[in-house]
């Protein structure tokens, strides 16, 4: 691997876990306002 596959690699990979951590909070928050 070169090191610019890694950083697209890399980049993926946070990006993946960005979004999932996003819709979490997204569902979270509408899970709270059903709720109250």
């Amino acid at each position: 691997l070169t090191s610019t596959e890694i950083q697209l690699i890399s980049m993926e990979i946070f990006n993946s876990l960005f979004r999932s951590n996003i819709q979490q909070f997204i569902s979270i928050g509408i899970l709270n306002n059903l709720i109250q």
